[in-house]
């Protein structure tokens, strides 16, 4: 039985977007970004989980009536992960793609969807 989609974001940025804006290190572009996705996605915020590392990276968890989102950055790698858990709705890759685009610029960009399910015993 079919419980959700889950789209794992595997993104490697051009180097000269991180000099420029440092977006893989900057909590609060990132949660601009995981807004617009929840908002691109017809998904509802419950709430956050967020922390900074030292000297540089970020992990935020976006808990939602759906599922989550999270996204792990390592900006010295010029690497970002995102998940995109939804048990209700069907995940429209193209606008989260086109949303990623703006926020990125991509050199390398791999997503795979995941139908979640479950097997009856």
């Amino acid at each position: 039985m079919k419980l959700g989609e889950h789209l794992l974001i595997d993104i490697i940025c051009d180097d000269i977007l991180n000099i420029k804006y440092d977006i893989l290190n900057s909590l609060e572009k990132l949660e601009e970004l995981s807004d617009k996705l929840i908002k691109i996605c017809n998904l509802t915020k419950l709430s956050s989980i967020k922390h900074k590392f030292d000297p540089q990276g970020i992990t935020l968890i976006t808990m939602l009536s759906e599922s989550h989102i999270s996204m792990h950055t390592w900006p010295e790698n010029n690497s970002i992960c995102i998940d995109i858990f939804s048990c209700n709705n069907i995940l429209n890759i193209e606008k989260v793609k086109e949303t990623l685009y703006e926020y990125f610029m991509i050199n390398k960009i791999i997503i795979k969807l995941v139908d979640r399910t479950i097997s009856k015993l």
